[in-house]
């Protein structure tokens, strides 16, 4: 079983989106099963050439270059709020399956720990 991290923030409205991120991590460095679940604003999270300078936050792009390192494969992006904002699979720089309600129900009952940030 895993522990599901469903991701909500967009990510540069806070340190929020990065806190996330961050968490999720460090679970995974403490060999835990992670999945990640983006939904709501948060998919913008997943779109490449993403320039932060402007607005002094850390880029994102940093701690979604790291889910590789961390062992995270399992990352979901909820297909309705891509449809929502017009982003097509293609556009995302990280590898992440879109996946429907029914599949969001699965995974979060099957999930060990559900996580909702």
């Amino acid at each position: 079983m895993s522990s599901l991290f469903i991701l909500r923030q967009s990510p540069y409205r806070g340190s929020l989106a990065r806190e996330a991120l961050d968490m999720a991590l460090a679970f995974a460095a403490f060999d835990e099963d992670v999945q990640l679940l983006f939904m709501g604003d948060s998919v913008f999270q997943l779109l490449g050439d993403q320039d932060s300078s402007g607005i002094a936050i850390k880029n994102i792009a940093k701690s979604l270059a790291a889910l590789e390192i961390y062992e995270i494969e399992q990352v979901f992006v909820a297909a309705d709020c891509l449809n929502l904002r017009g982003i097509k699979a293609d556009d995302l720089k990280v590898r992440a399956q879109a996946v429907d309600n029914l599949a969001i129900q699965t995974l979060i009952t099957h999930a060990k720990k559900v996580l909702h940030l």
